[in-house]
């Protein structure tokens, strides 16, 4: 659906760090684009991008497999009904709640490590919202089992 650059780039500063602390990366530095370069070539070396999917507790990495077996993306309504909500919440009260410490389900495990994201795409019954695999990290992920 989109690239990892293009997500990153809606991402809020605070958000960018925690998927870079989630990683084991040190923050990224500089303005907004620079930080979402920085961290997305971080996040398409392969061996790190293999030892973040390895460490997935069970139903964060079933959640991805279903993503994968789909082509990279899936309507949100089915994968909140089957994996639990992303809590939707603004800079300040994730900061304070720090809720990728402990995600509230597999979406949100997914969300905060990057590799998921959500958008709205066009289907025949008009706009719908997806939750995707941004396209570089799905090609370097090894095929569903």
């Amino acid at each position: 659906m989109r690239s990892l650059l293009n997500t990153l780039l809606d991402y809020d500063p605070g958000h960018l760090r925690i998927i870079a602390e989630l990683w084991g990366l040190d923050p990224p530095a500089g303005d907004h684009r620079q930080a979402a370069e920085t961290l997305a070539a971080a996040m398409l070396d392969k061996a790190l991008l293999a030892e973040i999917v390895e460490a997935l507790p069970m139903q964060p990495a079933l959640a991805l497999q279903q993503l994968l077996r789909h082509g990279g993306r899936q309507p949100y309504a089915d994968m909140e009904r089957r994996f639990g909500p992303l809590r939707e919440m603004g800079p300040g009260r994730r900061d304070r709640l720090k809720p990728w410490r402990q995600p509230a389900s597999a979406l949100e495990a997914l969300w905060y490590r990057g590799l998921i994201a959500k958008a709205f795409a066009d289907t025949p019954s008009g706009p719908q919202e997806f939750v995707f695999i941004p396209q570089e990290i799905e090609r370097l992920l090894p095929p569903p089992t």
